[in-house]
C-alpha cells in the first residue's frame, strides 16, 4: 500500500505491517485512516494481558491441574499393583514408573503447548481472511464481521498471552488423565494362568484379550493427534474431551469384535482378533465395518445401509487420519458438511492450514455436483471423476479455470459422457454443472483464493485535511467467476 501526502512524500507499507513511523509522517492526518480502518494505532497492543506467573486465579488453577494430574498418573498404578489388579512382575517400580509416565505424557505435552503467543495466529488469521474473502479491504471489515470469533479464540489484542488456553476449562484433561490411567490398569489385569505356566516376567506378557489391545489402539490414536495438534498450535482442552470418548468406544467396540468372532472358525484366534481389536482402537470406523458385513450376511441389507457413509472424507485427496478425526471432532463428518459448513470457523477452531481447507472445500464441491450420493454406487460419476483428474482437474475452481480458457473443448465434454451420450448431451450436463456450481455458497471464495495469489497494490492520496478517495484494487465477486 502506498500512501502519498500532497507534499509528495510516500509511505510504503505492506499488507498488516507493524510499524514504529518516525520523522515527517508522524505529521501527516492520519484521523481519516484511522476512522476507516485503513491503519491502525498499535500503542495499545503493550498494555498487559493476564499470565499465569503472577498467582492470578488462572495461574493457581493451571499449578493445581498438572498437580492433579501429576497425582492421578502415580497414585492409579500404585494401588492396583498392591492390589493385584496389574500383572506381578520382577521389577515393580520400573513397571509402575512406565505406566505413570505413559498416562501423564498426553496431558504434559498440552502444558507443554500452553506456552504459545496466540498474537501470532491472530494475526496470521487477519492475513488470510484478506485473501480469502472477497468482501474485506481493512482490518475494520475484518473486526465488523469476525471480530467476536477472534476475541472468544485469541482473546482481544489488548489482552494477548502467553497461555493458550487461558480462557479454557481444564477438567477434559484430567479426566482423560484418569481415563487413560484405568485403561492401562484394565490392559494389565492379570490373566488366568495354567499350573505349572511360569509368572509373566515382563509387564506386557500380561497381555491377552481384545480389550487391551483397543485400549493400546486407542493410546497409539492418543499420542499421535496430541503430537499433530503441538504441532499445529490446536491442543486445546476440548480435545482431551473427544480423547476421553474414543478411549471408551474402542474399548466397547473390542466387546463387540470378540461377540462377532468368538463363535467363527479361525484357526488361530488370538493372530486375528488381537491386531484387529488394535486396529479399532486407532480406526473405530473397523468395527463399523465389521459389523455391516454381518448384517449383510444374515440378510439384513436395510439395516447395513444404514452404517455406510456416502460421501466419506477419505476420498479426499491429502486428508489424513487426524484431519479426518479433527475435522468430524467440529462436526463435519462427510463431504457434504464439509462442502456447507462455515468454513471461517473451521479455520479459527481447527488451526488447519488455510491452503489445504480451501483445497478439501473446493474437492467436496466438484465430487457433490458429479457424483449420485443417493445410489448405492454411481459408478458413471466415479468414471468421470476418474476422467477429470487424468485431465488435470481435481476440484470445482479447477473445471472452472479450464472452461474458461476454452468454453468447449471436445475433450472436456467426452470427459462427461455417460453411457450412449452424444457430444452435444455432454456439452449441456457440462453447462448446467457449472451453472449449478456457480451457485454454490463457497465458490466466490474459493475463487478468490485462488486468484489473490499476489496481492494487488493500493494507493491512496492524502488530502492535507487527510480526506481520500481509497483505491481498493481489482475485487473478485460472484460475477467474475468464469463459466
Amino acid at each position: 500500500m502506498r500512501i502519498t501526502y500532497c507534499t509528495g512524500e510516500t509511505l510504503v507499507l505492506a499488507p498488516l505491517e507493524s510499524r514504529t513511523l518516525s520523522g515527517t509522517p508522524q505529521q501527516w492526518p492520519w484521523d481519516e485512516l484511522l476512522r476507516r480502518g485503513i491503519v491502525e494505532d498499535g500503542h495499545g497492543d503493550g498494555e498487559p494481558g493476564f499470565d499465569d506467573t503472577d498467582g492470578s486465579p488462572r495461574g493457581i488453577f493451571h499449578g493445581l491441574a498438572i498437580l492433579l494430574v501429576v497425582a492421578i498418573s502415580i497414585a492409579v498404578p500404585i494401588v492396583a499393583y498392591f492390589f493385584d489388579q496389574v500383572a506381578q512382575v520382577a521389577i515393580p517400580a520400573v513397571a509402575i514408573a512406565f505406566v505413570a509416565v505413559a498416562t501423564m505424557l498426553p496431558a504434559l505435552l498440552f502444558f507443554l503447548f500452553d506456552r504459545q503467543r496466540l498474537s501470532t495466529l491472530r494475526d496470521r488469521f487477519q492475513h488470510d481472511i484478506f485473501r480469502l474473502d472477497p468482501n474485506m479491504h481493512t482490518l475494520a471489515d475484518v473486526r465488523s464481521r469476525y471480530g467476536h470469533q477472534m476475541d472468544e479464540v485469541y482473546f482481544k489484542p489488548s489482552e494477548r498471552t502467553t497461555i493458550g488456553s487461558a480462557g479454557q476449562r481444564l477438567w477434559p484433561i484430567v479426566i482423560a488423565t484418569a481415563t487413560i490411567a484405568l485403561g492401562w490398569t484394565m490392559a494389565l489385569a492379570p490373566k488366568p494362568w495354567l499350573f505349572g505356566d511360569p509368572p509373566p516376567q515382563t509387564l506386557f506378557d500380561a497381555l491377552g484379550h481384545p480389550q487391551s489391545f483397543a485400549f493400546l489402539g486407542a493410546y497409539f490414536y492418543t499420542l499421535n493427534t496430541c503430537l499433530n495438534r503441538y504441532a499445529r498450535n490446536d491442543l486445546r482442552p476440548k480435545g482431551y474431551s473427544a480423547i476421553t470418548v474414543r478411549i471408551i468406544i474402542s474399548v466397547v467396540l473390542a466387546f463387540l469384535l470378540q461377540a462377532i468372532l468368538q463363535s467363527s472358525t479361525i484357526n488361530d484366534y488370538n493372530a486375528v482378533i488381537l491386531p484387529l481389536a488394535f486396529t479399532v482402537g486407532v480406526l473405530p470406523e473397523t468395527a463399523i465395518t465389521l459389523l455391516r458385513d454381518v448384517l449383510k450376511k444374515v440378510g439384513l441389507w436395510g439395516r447395513a445401509s444404514q452404517l455406510e457413509d456416502k460421501l466419506p472424507l477419505t476420498l479426499l485427496e491429502g486428508l489424513e487420519l487426524y484431519d479426518r478425526a479433527r475435522l468430524i471432532d467440529e462436526g463435519v463428518p462427510n463431504m457434504e458438511a464439509l462442502a456447507h459448513q462455515e468454513n471461517i470457523d473451521l479455520l479459527l477452531e481447527t488451526r488447519i492450514s488455510i491452503g489445504r481447507l480451501v483445497d478439501w472445500v473446493d474437492q467436496s464441491i466438484l465430487y457433490l455436483h458429479v457424483v449420485n450420493s443417493t445410489l448405492s454406487k454411481d459408478k458413471e460419476g466415479a468414471q468421470v471423476l476418474e476422467k477429470l483428474r487424468a485431465l488435470g482437474i481435481r476440484t470445482a475452481t479447477d473445471l472452472f479455470q479450464a472452461v474458461r480458457i476454452d468454453p468447449r473443448p471436445a475433450v472436456l465434454i467426452d470427459a462427461f459422457r455417460r453411457g450412449t451420450d452424444t457430444a452435444a448431451i455432454a456439452a449441456d450436463r457440462l453447462t448446467l454443472l457449472l451453472a449449478a456450481m456457480r451457485d454454490d455458497e463457497w465458490m466466490s471464495y474459493l475463487w478468490t483464493w485462488r486468484r489473490r495469489t499476489l496481492v494487488s497494490d493500493r494507493k491512496i492520496n492524502l488530502a492535507r485535511d487527510g480526506s481520500f478517495e481509497p483505491d481498493f484494487g481489482p475485487n473478485t465477486s460472484d460475477g467474475d467467476l468464469p463459466g
